[in-house]
C-alpha cells in the first residue's frame, strides 16, 4: 500500500503545483513583481491534520524514503505579491511548493527551487480584499540528487 501511496502523492502534488501555476487571472494575465532573491520563511512542518486534509501520514518515520512538508501563512493586501523561500532541514531536498487560500484572487506569481535545500514561492493577491495565503513545499529524503547535465 505504501509503495502505491508515495507515487501518488507526488502525481498529486506536481498536478496542484502545474494547476497552480497554469490559473491566469480573470484578464488572462496578471503583472506581479518578484524580488530578486527570496527570504527565508519561518515555515512550521504539517500537523497531523495537515497531513490527513493531504491524504498522507505526516508522522511516518522509518523509511528510507520520507516526505515533509512544510508551510508558512502570509496576509496579502490588493495587489500585493508576497512569499519567499522554505527551507528544508538537513539532508532533505524540495520537489515541489503548493499554496491553498480562501480567496479565488491568488495566483501563484513564481514557484520553483532555488537551491538544494530550498523551495521559492511567491503569491500574487489580485483580489480588491485582503487574503490569507499559506504557502508550502514538499520536501524529500532518500531519492538521489541529479545534475541538469
Amino acid at each position: 500500500m505504501r509503495k502505491i501511496l508515495i507515487p501518488i502523492v507526488l502525481v498529486g502534488v506536481a498536478v496542484f503545483t502545474a494547476v497552480s501555476v497554469a490559473k491566469p487571472g480573470s484578464d488572462g494575465g496578471f503583472q506581479a513583481q518578484v524580488p530578486g532573491e527570496a527570504k527565508t520563511l519561518d515555515a512550521h512542518p504539517a500537523t497531523t491534520a495537515q497531513g490527513k486534509a493531504l491524504g498522507v501520514d505526516a508522522s511516518a518515520k522509518g523509511s528510507q524514503f520520507g516526505l515533509r512538508y512544510l508551510f508558512a501563512d502570509l496576509t496579502l493586501a490588493p495587489g500585493e505579491t508576497s512569499g519567499g523561500a522554505i527551507k528544508c532541514p538537513k539532508k532533505w531536498h524540495p520537489i515541489s511548493g503548493l499554496f491553498f487560500t480562501a480567496s479565488d484572487g491568488v495566483t501563484t506569481a513564481s514557484d520553483a527551487p532555488v537551491s538544494t535545500r530550498k523551495w521559492g514561492i511567491f503569491v500574487f493577491n489580485q483580489a480588491t480584499t485582503e487574503a490569507m495565503v499559506t504557502v508550502g513545499a514538499v520536501c524529500e529524503k532518500g531519492l538521489p540528487l541529479t545534475g541538469a547535465g
